[in-house]
């Protein structure tokens, strides 16, 4: 699948080879992978009024940094609450590989 960024920069994303989706990466503690592979889901399969959420303090990608950087996550999430998070994103994804529907961030804004 082809996309341009908000820049206009095109690139293209062929989904994740065997082992590499992030809830395997989280599973296996590489978190810097896994962020990377969530901001890819977030940004093609997230409507834009609910990206926000995985900024939010509480949010994935926000905790993916904290445990990258050593730092505790919030009180209120745990491993569990994340891996969740992560499955809830891949369900977009999935949607995609199976009906082929289109990328919600198919074009430069």
């Amino acid at each position: 699948m082809d996309y341009a960024t908000g820049r206009g920069v095109n690139f293209s994303f062929t989904g994740f080879a065997p082992g590499s989706d992030p809830l395997t990466q989280f599973n296996a503690y590489k978190y810097e992978e896994c962020l990377h592979s969530c901001m890819v889901l977030v940004y093609l399969f997230t409507p834009k009024e609910h990206q926000y959420q995985y900024l939010a303090d509480d949010g994935l990608l926000h905790e993916l940094i904290h445990l990258i950087n050593g730092i505790d996550i919030c009180t209120h999430n745990s491993p569990d609450n994340i891996r969740q998070q992560i499955k809830d994103l891949m369900c977009a994804y999935e949607e995609f590989k199976t009906k082929e529907i289109e990328p919600i961030q198919s074009f430069a804004d």
